[in-house]
């Protein structure tokens, strides 16, 4: 159905991109990980031996090397996702979404906002943290492997330092969930179908040229390649800065175990990989569901500028490889490996902990 030139049905590629990250993570989250997951607060807490009570005074510099390193592999995924948080913002607001009218840069603002706010709300309402790391501060009890810690005598952790790093860490989710919510914006934008020109058939009367709107031709050539530019970009920053979260999520997990002593270690770090690793397939789902809608809708208004300047497939085939704008199937397959970078995270960090010991 054509409506004012837009094709309305095209638009369900956009919704469907706006739509996937949200029916994704409360599907995942929501409805499998979270109810799976018991909750700490019930069953009283762990009981837990930390490494400074069973080592000898005089082994224990081991065991603050052990937490120097924990420390450390989380500041640098934190680092990380506020670099590509930044760019991402960048790309985002000054190269996709640069064409377009003002209220739609005014959304992306109000957008990132928002989802920096589900992302601060958010990292609380995971059970699993409470049994692999902290407690909320507002619960104020020693339940949690980390609050736990801190209540030992003659550790290496104090409260100053866990209170740090939550901080550290719910910027982080701030940074990251805001910078992703700009980038989905930016993919909805570009899976937007465009107008087609206007003819007898949908407009019969002229409109005179100081009375027309100016508006984004999505299917002139340029533009299309643009658009399939802006979507290789934002698949990738979505990628990299997906897999920086995943990393940061394995860092923090993995904390605790790298604190307690056998032989709860060894499970405590099996279960912090688990949780990262699904992490990271939820990201991973969240990036190809979203990105799929998009692709489809910018390559369903490839197929329409091709087939309005041409007559035939063979034309049109010709047509999208000259503008440069045909798809390529070895780019849809570099997509998708990026998309894959969350979910294979947090199992090459740990193999690379195994291998530099």
């Amino acid at each position: 159905m054509v409506i004012g030139g837009c094709h309305w049905n095209r638009w369900g590629w956009a919704v469907l991109t706006a739509a996937a990250p949200a029916m994704v993570y409360y599907a995942l989250f929501g409805l499998v990980f979270d109810t799976l997951t018991p909750d700490l607060t019930r069953l009283g807490g762990i009981a837990l031996t930390f490494l400074w009570e069973t080592t000898p005074p005089a082994e224990r510099a081991a065991v603050l090397a052990a937490d120097i390193a924990a420390r450390y592999r989380i500041g640098i995924a934190i680092v990380g996702i506020a670099v590509v948080s930044a760019a991402a913002l960048v790309v985002g607001g000054a190269r996709v979404l640069r064409p377009y009218p003002d209220w739609v840069k005014g959304a992306a603002a109000a957008v990132a906002m928002a989802a920096g706010g589900l992302g601060w709300w958010e990292q609380w309402g995971n059970r699993l943290r409470h049994v692999l790391a902290d407690c909320s501060p507002a619960e104020r009890a020693a339940l949690c492997p980390l609050d736990l810690a801190v209540a030992r005598p003659g550790g290496v952790l104090d409260a100053d330092v866990l209170a740090h790093v939550q901080l550290l860490i719910s910027g982080a989710s701030i940074l990251g969930v805001g910078a992703s919510g700009v980038l989905v914006l930016g993919l909805v934008a570009l899976a937007a179908p465009g107008r087609d020109p206007p003819d007898a058939t949908t407009e019969p009367a002229a409109v005179p040229p100081a009375q027309r709107k100016v508006t984004i031709d999505q299917l002139s050539p340029d533009r299309l390649r643009q658009r399939i530019q802006g979507f290789g970009m934002t698949i990738t920053l979505a990628a990299v800065l997906l897999s920086f979260s995943v990393a940061a999520v394995h860092g923090f997990y993995s904390w605790a175990a790298a604190l307690v002593a056998p032989p709860a270690a060894v499970p405590l770090g099996q279960l912090a990989l688990a949780a990262a690793t699904y992490w990271g397939g939820v990201y991973t789902a969240i990036t190809l569901l979203t990105a799929l809608p998009c692709a489809m809708g910018i390559y369903a208004d490839v197929r329409r500028a091709s087939t309005r300047a041409t007559t035939s497939y063979a034309e049109r085939v010709a047509w999208e490889k000259a503008e440069g704008v045909a798809f390529e199937p070895l780019k849809g397959l570099s997509a998708v490996i990026l998309a894959a970078g969350p979910l294979v995270t947090a199992p090459v960090l740990d193999a690379l902990k195994g291998a530099l010991g």
